[in-house]
């Protein structure tokens, strides 16, 4: 079932209220920690009122991840690529070419 857009605002709400940190960095390895830490998720939804706590974790789950995607996201949109090139491979016309 998918949260409605109260439910997911009591969610942000309860973030701030319980201080939980929402800008988190990324490890050395490129990963970045997606859990609320223990019974953080209980807090929460006792507070949002119609989720289960494994409900909670979940969502919280999906929400961080989709935060570091956008991270990840802008950053490469924000840096140069560089194409290497190389032979180009043949193709189809280039036989066309020869008769």
């Amino acid at each position: 079932m998918m949260w409605t857009k109260e439910e997911h605002a009591k969610f942000l709400e309860a973030l701030n209220k319980y201080n939980i940190n929402t800008k988190r960095e990324e490890d050395g390895d490129g990963k970045m920690f997606v859990g609320l830490g223990p019974h953080v998720a209980n807090l929460i939804a006792m507070d949002i009122g119609t989720r289960t706590v494994a409900q909670v974790r979940s969502h919280a789950q999906k929400y961080f991840q989709n935060i570091s995607k956008k991270k990840k996201q802008a950053s490469w949109d924000n840096s140069i690529h560089f194409v290497p090139l190389g032979k180009r491979k043949s193709s189809i016309f280039d036989d066309r070419d020869k008769s």
